[in-house]
């Protein structure tokens, strides 16, 4: 997951630059903060009460439906597995899923190099029963296909990874020259390792991965080249989808995330009763801010919510001497440059209200005929 979204650099001058006009850093704010790749990785998704809150804002929020529709705004409404989110125009979409790949591994080869070829793919498919893609797996599939553009998509987009057998013969052919380009895609549009090069004579590196680590093929290493894509692909896993502790500890940040939303929704229905109203676009950021998990986020985002908490402006101008917004009763939160921050709930007044959450949550599941699974 990298660190850096791609349109970071022009969202946060648009932050800076838009520092008074909350509706404006509300929406960046969001797009900001349900964009999967503004976390640390794929294990620490948006949380779900925090997609919730963003969708209902979306479509119920007067002043940010008017925003989203304004053709001049960089920030627009977008559908997003099933929740209307604010979307950075300019923000490039990736693949949804981390396992929308329709292939573990792609094996890309010269005719001449089949042999060695087929004994990987075979090991890889039939040992450790990785989805390989070998043109002998896909006869059938690439009966009638253009294959121009379907090797391109394959090699390009349809895999976590792609093992190139690098020969003369390979440097020599075109259509491996051309799954050779689709490859290059992919490497240039990720930072993380996608081809893993395997010289089959260490002069039949290219110059464009002469800085890539390779692996120097000795007669008998196809058992070895095998195991070794299963282990990245096994690591890739790993890295992406959560274990069933981690699960669990999602499941309870998604039940502490929903009972400090609760707070928030009863402190700004008050406050639209009264006066106050001015406060309700500043408390919907703190609680937009507050439902990330900031310790997942990357540190440009977190640069991002820093700015727009300790900067002049109407959210910023809203933190007392003590660095402290009363949200309701005795239950406040307090902005800190750093780290755990940057938003802390006081312990007193949110304990208690988010104690008594849990327990209506609990009370609820283990009623009869409740609709918990």
């Amino acid at each position: 997951m990298n660190d850096d979204l791609a349109y970071s650099a022009e969202l946060v001058e648009f932050l800076e630059e838009n520092l008074d006009d909350v509706v404006a850093v509300t929406a960046a704010l969001l797009a900001l903060l349900t964009d999967a790749r503004s976390y640390t990785s794929s294990k620490t998704q948006p949380a779900r009460p925090l997609l919730d809150f963003a969708h209902e804002l979306t479509l119920s929020n007067p002043a940010l439906r008017r925003y989203l529709d304004d053709a001049a705004s960089p920030v627009v409404r977008s559908l997003v597995k099933g929740h209307w989110l604010p979307v950075w125009k300019a923000a490039p979409q990736g693949p949804d899923e981390a396992d929308s790949r329709e292939y573990d591994v792609c094996i890309s080869f010269a005719k001449t190099d089949r042999d060695i070829a087929r004994r990987i793919a075979e090991r890889l498919s039939n040992v450790h029963e990785r989805r390989v893609f070998y043109d002998e797996f896909e006869a059938v599939n690439l009966w009638g296909e253009d294959l121009f553009s379907h090797l391109h998509a394959v090699y390009s987009n349809k895999s976590r990874f792609c093992a190139i057998l690098f020969s003369q013969a390979y440097l020599e052919r075109a259509w491996t020259r051309h799954e050779l380009r689709a490859a290059q895609i992919r490497v240039l549009e990720e930072r993380e390792s996608y081809v893993l090069p395997i010289a089959l004579q260490s002069s039949a590196i290219p110059k464009e991965f002469s800085a890539t680590s390779y692996w120097l093929f000795k007669p008998g290493d196809e058992d070895a080249i095998a195991d070794a894509l299963e282990k990245k692909v096994n690591d890739f896993i790993g890295k992406h989808f959560v274990l069933l502790d981690e699960f669990a500890e999602s499941l309870s940040r998604e039940r502490v995330s929903s009972a400090v939303l609760d707070g928030f929704r009863i402190a700004m229905a008050e406050q639209a009763k009264g006066d106050d109203t001015a406060s309700i676009p500043v408390m919907t950021v703190l609680a937009a801010i507050l439902l990330a998990d900031e310790s997942k986020l990357t540190e440009t985002t977190r640069a991002a919510i820093d700015l727009v908490l300790f900067s002049p402006g109407p959210i910023g101008d809203s933190f007392d001497d003590e660095n402290r917004v009363t949200i309701f009763g005795s239950a406040w939160v307090l902005r800190w440059l750093g780290s755990p921050g940057p938003l802390m709930l006081s312990k007193s007044g949110w304990e208690e209200h988010i104690t008594e959450a849990s327990r209506r949550w609990r009370t609820s599941e283990e009623e009869p005929g409740s609709d918990s699974v």
